[in-house]
């Protein structure tokens, strides 16, 4: 190989590893301002609590609802951040968390948790769901075409399978789990119990 040559080979490799580590930096970043978006509550809370949650699963809607009251009553207690784990045996759960990663995008993942989770015992025995996820993002005002090409890209249920195999990883086999300060707590009503001793100490 001439000078020439390996001059050019040895910029195209420099090009190559700059261009790669931009991208790396670059999906980092996102992917960390995507989560930034999952997190709610105060940064300095007693109670730093991490959420595996499965969309259609009864007692995730319970717990869901307890934490929002308790943070409406206490703020400043709970910092919330939530991760996904839908059960293979709620037929709507992964439909359900894909619109919610696609209205994370446009900063309704709150409003579509909240709204989702309160209509839960109409959605979750329907054969297909899909109106009524439809009928919820209209009432909670995402940009149609944007949201749709989101639910297309296959990128978003890659995170959502992250967020399950993580959940995995950790020994969670049922929804909702909990971690509180690093302990983990299954189930909403032994949630309760461990905020309730802590707002009572």
């Amino acid at each position: 190989m001439s000078k020439l040559n390996t001059t050019l080979f040895i910029i195209a490799i420099c090009i190559a590893v700059v261009l790669g580590a931009r991208s790396y930096l670059l999906s980092g970043s996102l992917e960390q301002e995507r989560a930034s978006k999952r997190v709610k509550g105060d940064e300095n809370a007693a109670l730093l609590i991490t959420e595996y949650i499965d969309f259609q699963c009864p007692s995730c809607a319970y717990g869901a609802k307890y934490i929002s009251d308790t943070m409406a009553q206490y703020p400043g207690l709970i910092r919330l951040e939530l991760r996904h784990f839908p059960l293979r045996m709620h037929k709507h759960a992964i439909v359900a968390a894909r619109y919610a990663e696609c209205t994370l995008h446009q900063d309704k993942f709150w409003e579509f948790h909240d709204k989702a989770l309160a209509q839960q015992s109409h959605w979750r025995k329907l054969v297909n769901a899909l109106p009524a996820f439809d009928a919820l993002i209209k009432e909670i005002g995402v940009d149609d075409a944007a949201f749709r090409s989101c639910l297309a890209d296959e990128k978003i249920v890659a995170e959502i399978n992250q967020h399950k195999a993580e959940g995995k990883a950790l020994g969670i086999s049922s929804t909702p789990t909990y971690f509180v300060n690093g302990e983990m707590i299954v189930g909403a009503k032994s949630l309760r119990d461990i905020v309730e001793k802590h707002i009572s100490k």
